[in-house]
């Protein structure tokens, strides 16, 4: 019997890796962790992010996803995508942190979860316009598609991530103007590590659960979905540039950072692919 299609993407993140991107899928990961780095170090204004072995990855994810979305705009107009971003770069950088993981292990886990979202996620449904939150739905499907892959998890528990984490995203929250959204994306990374947590520990997504996703998804053609197999971590959501992530991230953190500092993080992203598990771990802690 053929697998449904929710049971085929959940395989996909489970053997992704960093052998089966297309170059200019990987370089583009490469290019929005960037941005989403400058960002952070600006938020948290001493140049530093939450994490390492000894950090619990939920709280990583949760603190490091908080402050990135604090330097985004409500009047963005890429704004829902890059609160995304800040669910699942927090993720990916969490549970990479947590294993450590090495560059090439780092650019796989991001790569999975932004195809997660394109071809999962609420994000095919014009959600944004009625005015709900796509950072917390789509944001904790691919902060779950990240970690897993970072994790190593099996079909299973892959698929059982998945299905917890599609829960929690189904909880979605009305955008109500004038209240603060900056916990949003922070508790879609936080929510994404807790169910790959979840099924590595051997919990077993309830399969009503399993049941409504793959009823959702059935009113969408799935050989249209699968056909962006690669287009979600290059441009479905947002494209960015090298030059693009450069440029923002010597105005984030000009202020905090010296110049040959700069430079060496901008270095150790354009050679991501070739850094060890030390180097980032040396590299993204930043300067106090």
């Amino acid at each position: 019997m053929k697998d449904s299609y929710f049971a085929d993407v959940a395989d996909f993140i489970t053997g992704l890796t960093y052998e089966d991107l297309p170059v200019a899928v990987a370089e583009q990961a490469k290019w929005r962790l960037l941005e989403a780095l400058g960002r952070l170090f600006c938020a948290t204004g001493h140049g530093r992010i939450v994490g390492g072995p000894q950090v619990d990855p939920a709280l990583s994810a949760l603190t490091n996803g908080a402050m990135l979305a604090e330097t985004y705009s409500e009047q963005d107009d890429q704004g829902d995508f890059l609160r995304i971003d800040a669910a699942i770069v927090p993720a990916a950088l969490a549970m990479i942190g947590a294993s450590r993981g090495n560059g090439r292990a780092l650019i796989c886990a991001l790569v999975a979860g932004y195809a997660a979202t394109a071809r999962l996620g609420f994000g095919r449904l014009p959600l944004s316009r009625q005015g709900w939150h796509i950072a917390l739905a789509d944001g904790t499907l691919g902060a779950a598609a990240a970690a897993a892959n970072a994790s190593s998890l099996r079909r299973a528990a892959t698929r059982a991530a998945l299905g917890f984490a599609s829960s929690q995203a189904s909880q979605v929250v009305p955008k109500v103007v004038g209240v603060p959204n900056i916990e949003r994306p922070g508790k879609a990374a936080m929510d994404g590590v807790l169910a790959v947590a979840m099924a590595g520990q051997g919990a077993v997504c309830p399969p009503r659960i399993i049941a409504q996703i793959e009823q959702d998804l059935a009113a969408f053609e799935a050989d249209e979905l699968m056909a962006r197999a690669w287009y979600p971590a290059t441009t479905i959501s947002r494209f960015m540039s090298a030059a693009m992530s450069i440029q923002t991230f010597r105005l984030k953190v000009g202020p905090q950072f010296s110049t040959v500092t700069t430079n060496g993080m901008i270095e150790l992203v354009q050679g991501l692919e070739l850094a060890s598990a030390d180097e980032l771990m040396n590299g993204f802690g930043g300067e106090a």
